[in-house]
């Protein structure tokens, strides 16, 4: 299971995630993240997941980006860290195509300025 720590920043809500994925955690994970920031009052989000093992398979990068949209809507916007040899962008496409605003990237500056845009 992943080890999540939130830290409420001036204008998002950072999640520091270190560990392996699990596809079988993902969602109760992803859950316990959007009721953090909602309770924050964050409706942006910086996952620093360059320390998560990276999901197995193409079709479990596509669920997370599907899930990611199910949870997010388009009320929240989410950028998650992750090492750039290991970005295939398939969790961000399919996050986008069901309406979600998720960047992934491994640039923590493009990733923050990304998050300030209206």
């Amino acid at each position: 299971m992943l080890d999540l720590q939130f830290q409420n920043e001036t204008d998002h809500l950072l999640a520091v995630a270190r560990g392996p994925f699990k596809m079988k955690d993902f969602e109760p994970q992803l859950a316990a993240l959007v009721t953090r920031a909602r309770q924050a009052g964050h409706s942006r989000i910086l996952i620093d997941a360059l320390q998560v093992t990276p999901p197995e398979t193409t079709f479990q990068r596509h669920l997370l980006g599907v899930k990611f949209a199910e949870q997010l809507g388009d009320a929240l916007r989410v950028a998650i860290l992750f090492p750039q040899a290991q970005i295939t962008r398939f969790t961000e496409e399919a996050a986008q195509s069901h309406g979600a605003q998720l960047l992934v990237t491994g640039d923590r500056d493009q990733a923050e300025a990304w998050l300030r845009r209206a």
